[in-house]
Parts: structure tokens; C-alpha cells; sequence
């Protein structure tokens, strides 16, 4: 498990407009990762998952940045390369409001090529 690696993902499919691809992902882990094992592996696992789940009630327009921003904060346990989870924080809460509003995304509906990227 890499979840550090998980939200690299997303947030590259977010930007590129590729939604149903970060989705995909999303789900496909949250599956994987629906019965954790006990401890402090499991702990890891579940926190995790309550990011995941947080990034699609964000693309779903559920909840705000703030809010996004807190689950963020209460759930992230991750080592980043720069070891400044803060940031790291901040950063990709921008890019996936960033891509809500670009792309339009209240899914399942967005538009992908709002911009006239293609």
C-alpha cells in the first residue's frame, strides 16, 4: 500500500480532467481496503480510506474545502519526500477544488473540455 502514491494519481486525473479515471481509483482502493486488519497498520489503512472517501464527497460537491481541508488534517499520516506534510496538505486540497471548479465537476456529471483543452 502507497497512499501517498494513490493521491499523486488522483490528483493527476483531477487536473487532466480525467475523472472517471480518479473515481475509478478511489472506489477500486476503498474496495481493497473495506476490512482492515487490527493494529496500527489498520488504523493506517482506515484513515486513509476516510481520505479517499472525502476526496469523492468533494467531487460529488457534498462538502467544502474547509471541511475537506479538516478531514485532511484529522486523517492524513503519510511521510511525503519533503517530510512537510503541511504543505503537501494544502497543495493537493487546492488541486482537487481547483479541478471541481475547472472541470465543472458535480459528479457523475463534469464537463472535461470546458477550458478547450482539446
Amino acid at each position: 500500500m502507497n497512499p501517498l502514491y494513490d493521491l499523486y494519481v488522483i490528483e493527476s486525473a483531477l487536473l487532466s480532467g480525467e475523472v472517471d479515471d480518479a473515481v475509478k481509483l478511489i472506489e477500486k482502493k476503498c474496495n481493497i481496503y473495506k476490512n482492515p486488519a487490527s493494529g496500527k497498520n489498520g488504523e493506517k489503512i482506515r484513515k486513509h480510506v476516510k481520505v479517499m472517501e472525502a476526496v469523492m464527497e468533494s467531487l460529488k460537491n457534498s462538502i467544502g474545502i474547509e471541511e475537506f481541508m479538516k478531514i485532511m488534517n484529522d486523517n492524513y499520516s503519510y511521510s511525503t519526500e519533503d517530510g512537510n506534510s503541511e504543505k503537501f496538505i494544502q497543495s493537493f486540497s487546492y488541486m482537487v477544488f481547483y479541478s471541481i471548479d475547472r472541470y465543472n465537476i458535480h459528479y457523475p456529471a463534469y464537463d472535461g473540455k470546458r477550458c478547450g483543452d482539446l
